[in-house]
């Protein structure tokens, strides 16, 4: 009769983890939490968390992920122009003390 060891399962355990990790991240991407968007002053993109975009309001104060620089920004909003699929969003950046246009890819809402 054969023993059964269970210290011989705990590697593959650790595999499957790593697995279904991977299948979540797949389906679930890490971008489908953020709201991207292009400054045409710098030439790069910024990020709005998700769970800032319900705050994205004038007067509202935000932070935003600018890839110029690779640094996190706090933004006072001061207008939001929806003009057709885009979202232009004028803030005050005051880290840097200037004045910024966001335009902002459109929200796709998907209905089942």
């Amino acid at each position: 009769m054969h023993k059964i060891s269970f210290e011989n399962w705990i590697p593959a355990r650790s595999g499957l983890t790593c697995l279904i990790l991977v299948l979540l991240i797949s389906i679930f991407p890490l971008s489908a939490f953020s709201w991207d968007g292009f400054d045409y002053d710098t030439g790069d993109y910024v990020e709005i968390d998700d769970s800032d975009r319900t705050s994205v309001k004038p007067g509202a104060i935000i932070q935003i992920y600018d890839y110029d620089d690779r640094d996190h920004h706090t933004v006072e909003i001061m207008s939001v122009v929806k003009i057709l699929n885009a979202t232009n969003v004028d803030v005050y950046d005051q880290d840097t003390y200037e004045y910024r246009t966001f335009e902002m890819e459109p929200v796709v809402v998907k209905r089942s």
